[in-house]
């Protein structure tokens, strides 16, 4: 482990606990051979007293969400739920009757919002929060199976407390002594849920798109762990999205600052907040590739030596909301509004610039989140909504200090007749960052990369 172990806030110890997280992805449990896998996998870190997180099952959270549109619509979307799940079980060998009584609450709290018709963030949250919930207690009767004592348990009755950022990413509180205790005196391998959490007022409350990732590491900071192991579908970190550039290499090790840039800017391999816990406690996470367990993976070391470019990132589809400020306007006012506004309609705001004259931010544009998010700028008299936009980002420690890396990237995209121009927010110390046309940053990214990392 690198570095001097830190106890988090609330600690009297420093002693590193040889314990482990172990972070189980969606697609880590897609079904029930993949199950079986990560099973195997636990039994393999015995000897380390896991602690095992896990996400609902790849594709649960996305039949979830439309299960509360539907709700909203005064429509019940229950059976593909219930179906999905008694697949798994079948799958695996297991009792149906496992899951019936999360399913049956379930199905209650969607017949209660469709007879309301509508629906608010709150509710929403407590709806998303059976995708874990109901995963916790099938991963845990697989580990059982195996001879295993395992024991499911829900991360907001541990007390995984979330900052509410007023739509910017959530934080969790740093986590007390009492955390440590509580996780000690559970019976064999605890499963917990990840992704959930309660805010300060006591409601449930999610932590956005890869939130389990957070969970762990916020685990492995209040167990002092030796190592939180985050298992997904893909190797590590690379060198780029090797969807879009096929020459993309992993990188076997990775800067903290890089590793945080990289999730900010379009890897969607970590939750941009995971890695929190880690400045706080000297944290050794890895990324692990559960399709091919003895690889070593990417380690995220807390610092790192090494200067310039380690990666690009992008996102793909970008909307840019500009906001100006009326005369003797209040800029945080405005800004505490417009972010409330978009965690309301669950969409993720990914830049946000302020000036004297108003404010700029930049969005993931999804095609569900599309409508929703012309709908909410339609509704502001002088608001602007610029489409059609991606991003692209150079990331390495003393980036935003080289001013050359801007000179390549404007040479490429002269090369292809495409404009491009920095991203609002500017540059912080480890990233530089663009915005193109949208049918141009796949050619764009491909002759970068081949610039900094193929030559």
């Amino acid at each position: 482990m690198e570095g001097n172990p830190r106890a988090p806030a609330g600690y009297l110890a420093v002693v590193v606990s040889p314990r482990r997280v172990l972070k189980f992805g969606g697609a880590a449990l897609r079904d029930g051979p993949a199950i079986e896998r990560c099973a195997r996998i636990v039994a393999s870190r015995c000897e380390t007293q896991p602690l095992v997180v896990v996400s609902a099952h790849e594709g649960v959270t996305r039949l979830l969400n439309r299960a509360v549109d539907e709700a909203s619509s005064g429509k019940v979307e229950w059976e593909r739920l219930r179906i999905r799940h008694k697949t798994l079980l079948r799958q695996l060998g297991l009792e149906s009757e496992l899951v019936d009584r999360p399913l049956r609450e379930l199905r209650g709290i969607l017949g209660e919002l469709a007879r309301m018709r509508r629906t608010d963030r709150r509710q929403r949250d407590a709806v998303l929060s059976y995708g874990e919930r109901i995963s916790a207690r099938i991963v845990a009767e697989v580990l059982r199976r195996r001879g295993l004592d395992a024991t499911p348990l829900d991360a907001f009755d541990v007390g995984l407390v979330a900052q509410d950022g007023g739509g910017i990413r959530p934080a969790l509180e740093p986590p007390p002594l009492a955390v440590r205790e509580v996780l000690s005196g559970i019976p064999g391998i605890p499963v917990v849920t990840g992704f959930v959490a309660v805010n300060r007022g006591g409601d449930l409350t999610t932590l956005g798109r890869n939130g389990s990732d957070l969970s762990a590491v916020w685990l492995g900071e209040a167990l002092l762990a030796s190592e939180v192991e985050l298992w997904k579908d893909v190797p590590g970190f690379l060198t780029a999205d090797p969807r879009v550039v096929s020459a993309a290499r992993p990188l076997p090790t990775i800067g903290r600052e890089e590793a945080i840039e990289l999730a900010i800017h379009g890897a969607e391999i970590l939750h941009p907040g995971a890695l929190e816990p880690t400045y706080r406690a000297d944290l050794s996470v890895r990324i692990k590739n559960f399709d091919d367990p003895q690889a070593p993976g990417t380690r995220i070391l807390t610092r790192t030596d090494h200067r310039g470019p380690v990666g690009l990132a992008h996102h793909a589809a970008l909307s840019l909301w500009t906001e100006p400020l009326g005369l003797g306007g209040d800029q945080n006012a405005l800004l505490i509004e417009l972010m409330a506004r978009l965690r309301e309609a669950c969409i993720q705001p990914y830049r946000v610039a302020a000036s004297a004259t108003g404010l700029q931010i930049l969005v993931v544009d999804s095609p569900k989140e599309h409508a929703t998010l012309e709908a909410l700028v339609s509704e502001r008299e002088n608001a602007q909504l610029e489409q059609g936009l991606s991003s692209l980002a150079i990331v390495g420690v003393g980036v935003g200090d080289d001013p050359c890396l801007s000179d390549l990237l404007r040479e490429e995209a002269s090369r292809q007749n495409a404009l491009i121009r920095r991203a609002p927010g500017g540059e912080s110390a480890s990233s530089r960052v663009f915005l193109c046309a949208r049918d141009a940053c796949e050619e764009l990214l491909r002759a970068v990369h081949q610039r900094l990392f193929e030559s």
